[in-house]
């Protein structure tokens, strides 16, 4: 599928398209800062087919999380110009423009550089199963996995909206929300690899404790078929509170 079936346009002229991410992109239609990578949504939308491939008759749609993942080639690769002047936050309520500091700016502008796509990437730091290390779950387990939104001296997490917080796990389908959240100093930032961790606690800045149902975690990654000692990166998403919509801090 080429950029043809993503566009449209009529006999007076091809439309002229810039900093843009469109499946099947050929270059053909030219144009400056376009690609056609994997824009590395959280979870792309799709068609559900309730197990009867031949009858489109009951299928449904899966709404997706159109949040980009750490990673994605459209974070920083917009085009400022191309903003509205009187548009100041994106789709899900939080800042039109924020830097990322670990994405080279590749699109039109100077820092922060908008994102292409309805949302801006906005990186926090997690702790799962925060003041521990490692951080195995029980996949029999009929209590509540920790996890924690850490505060920074960048970063308010009481900034964030918990009502909109979402769980995935990355590549699968779907998302639980937390059944309980609270405030608290419960951890320190870990900046070393991925998947690797410390058991350092508090370091006087408050953190958001959120709460889930482990079962709802293990039916959705389907951990119950995964072989011991399987590692599993997740993802967190979430909106600011509307309040703090034009507070926010432009470097997280």
């Amino acid at each position: 599928m080429d950029e043809a079936a993503q566009l449209y346009w009529n006999r007076y002229g091809m439309p002229i398209v810039n900093y843009s991410c469109i499946q099947g992109w050929t270059g053909d239609l030219r144009g400056r800062g376009n690609h056609g990578n994997d824009p590395l949504f959280v979870d792309t939308g799709r068609w559900d087919d309730n197990d009867t491939p031949d009858d489109f008759g009951d299928d449904t749609w899966i709404q997706g999380n159109y949040h980009l993942k750490p990673g994605s080639p459209c974070i920083d690769a917009g085009d400022n110009t191309a903003v509205p002047a009187d548009i100041t936050t994106d789709l899900g309520g939080g800042p039109r423009f924020l830097d990322d500091p670990l994405t080279a700016d590749r699109g039109k502008g100077t820092a922060p550089v908008v994102e292409m796509g309805a949302y801006e990437f906005f990186r926090v730091f997690l702790d799962i199963k925060p003041g521990a290390c490692p951080n195995p779950l029980n996949a029999k387990s009929k209590g509540k996995l920790s996890a924690a939104v850490l505060g920074t001296e960048d970063f308010d997490v009481t900034t964030i909206d918990p009502a909109t917080i979402l769980l995935t796990g990355e590549g699968f389908a779907g998302s639980i929300t937390p059944i309980l959240w609270s405030y608290g100093d419960v951890a320190t930032p870990f900046e070393g690899q991925a998947c690797d961790c410390h058991d350092l606690d508090g370091d006087g800045y408050l953190d958001l404790t959120l709460k889930f149902s482990t079962q709802d975690l293990v039916q959705m990654l389907g951990l119950d078929q995964q072989q011991r000692d399987t590692i599993l990166p997740l993802i967190l998403t979430g909106n600011l509170n509307e309040e703090n919509v034009n507070t926010a801090s432009s470097n997280k």
